[in-house]
């Protein structure tokens, strides 16, 4: 499931028709799956891994973007009336605009993805257990009070 806004603002058709690169690596995950840490990682190999150098000290979504942020409202936006940053904003075009190699990050299928993804950049899909991975939501959710998350653990799992 995703926001509304996703679909309205046509994020799904623009990430279906991103022109994927050879030198591309599309990182794709279920959320909470360790895609951050994946995202560094992927970058710094990809880079020298030189983790003293000014774009290493840059934040990761200007290095590695998350391509349907752009189809969704953060909490903070509703409350501060903030304009976001390009790369949040409308990640698709920051994109297209990166140097090679790019690190993508989704949490989309890869069913959803552009169709040539597969043949054209590589592609890797990071997978956690299903019981981890619902621990990690959880308390993911009870930090976004917009969520309102009332119940524990055990319910939540339910």
């Amino acid at each position: 499931n995703m926001p509304a806004l996703f679909v309205k603002s046509g994020v799904h058709k623009r990430i279906w028709n991103l022109k994927p690169r050879e030198d591309d690596i599309w990182l794709v995950t279920y959320p909470k799956c360790g895609t951050t840490m994946s995202q560094e990682l992927l970058w710094q190999m990809s880079r020298g891994c030189n983790i003293n150098s000014e774009e290493s000290k840059t934040q990761l979504f200007t290095r590695s973007p998350f391509l349907e942020m752009g189809g969704m409202r953060l909490e903070e936006d509703c409350i501060n009336k903030t304009e976001r940053p390009v790369y949040i904003q409308d990640p698709i075009t920051y994109a297209e605009s990166l140097k090679s190699p790019r690190i993508l990050k989704t949490h989309l299928p890869v069913s959803m993805l552009p169709p040539r993804v597969l043949k054209t950049s590589k592609v890797i899909v990071v997978a956690r257990n299903v019981k981890d991975a619902c621990v990690s939501y959880f308390h993911h959710e009870a930090l976004m009070k917009s969520h309102d998350l009332q119940c524990d653990l055990i319910t939540y799992a339910k």
